[in-house]
């Protein structure tokens, strides 16, 4: 009787090891014209950064556009908010714009910068329903792609350039773009209840069976 009580313990542990929860690998690519900072908030809300993305790996390239970073970071199943602050050195003109380029992956789902995402004016801190998308990475005719003769590498051509509707007059020279991502729990195996019982059943008869002999 003990063997079965222990042939039973072992099934139950294996099963609660088998729903075990797994980090997920995420892939950040970015890049902001002219200054691009930001990170991971504390919340949904994004009223606080907890983690830049510095933090992750070196941004040698967040004061030059034409240029992408990119840093890589695990996260556990939950809800949580990206942020990047964009901040143009000069007044917004027609020749000067600022915008977001970035996309980032969980574990390999693609996701890409676009008007879907949120937009914050940083001077106000007014919430724009979403921002103005300019156009995809290395799309003909924009001002970034004419200015380096292509797209960003490093950056998916399905990312597009965002930022506020007043990008080419001198206002909103510095924004918070950001969206919600939600990490979820693809390593949890689902065993229902009878298969549960039946495995542990099975288990305990077998172990019966051969004491009997």
């Amino acid at each position: 009787m003990k063997t079965i009580f222990k042939v039973i313990s072992g099934a139950v542990v294996a099963l609660g090891l088998l729903a075990n929860t797994q980090a997920a690998v995420v892939t950040v690519s970015m890049t902001g014209d002219n200054i691009l900072s930001g990170g991971i908030c504390a919340d949904t809300s994004c009223t606080s950064i907890v983690s830049n993305w510095s933090d992750f790996g070196p941004m040698t390239n967040s004061t030059n556009w034409r240029r992408s970073d990119t840093i890589s970071l695990t996260l556990n199943p939950g809800i949580y908010g990206f942020a990047w602050l964009v901040e143009n050195i000069r007044a917004n003109s027609n020749g000067n714009p600022a915008a977001l380029l970035a996309d980032y992956s969980i574990d390999g789902t693609a996701f890409f910068s676009n008007s879907t995402w949120e937009v914050f004016d940083n001077n106000t801190g007014t919430l724009i329903s979403g921002p103005t998308q300019y156009g995809s990475n290395g799309q003909s005719g924009l001002i970034w792609t004419n200015a380096i003769g292509g797209g960003i590498a490093g950056i998916s051509t399905n990312a597009n350039w965002v930022y506020t509707e007043n990008n080419f007059i001198n206002a909103d020279r510095s924004a918070w773009v950001r969206t919600v991502v939600e990490i979820t729990d693809t390593s949890v195996v689902d065993v229902s209840a009878p298969a549960m019982f039946s495995l542990v059943g099975g288990m305990a008869l077998f172990m019966a069976f051969r004491r009997t002999k």
